[in-house]
């Protein structure tokens, strides 16, 4: 499956959600990539948002992931939310 994360408005609460659903339906470990690992960063730091991390939480595991220049438009998407 993919899930096309392109631009900054890609960057949003409803692509984490939909990374989500897709992961719920696999069983097992899966791969989630991008070219530097930034943009997946930023879904995942929005997704673990969704789970009920606070923002600092969810910035410092999209950090773990990756996550490095996106942070603004994270933060500005944490903010939001």
């Amino acid at each position: 499956m993919e899930l096309p994360i392109s631009g900054l408005d890609a960057i949003n609460v409803d692509n984490a959600r939909k990374l989500d659903e897709m992961l719920a339906s696999y069983e097992g470990p899966v791969l989630v990539h991008c070219g530097s690992g930034n943009r997946v960063g930023a879904i995942l730091a929005l997704r673990h948002r969704l789970s009920g991390a606070d923002d600092e939480e969810a910035l410092s595991y999209g950090r773990s992931a990756g996550l490095t220049g996106l942070e603004p438009v994270v933060r500005e998407r944490l903010a939001a939310y």
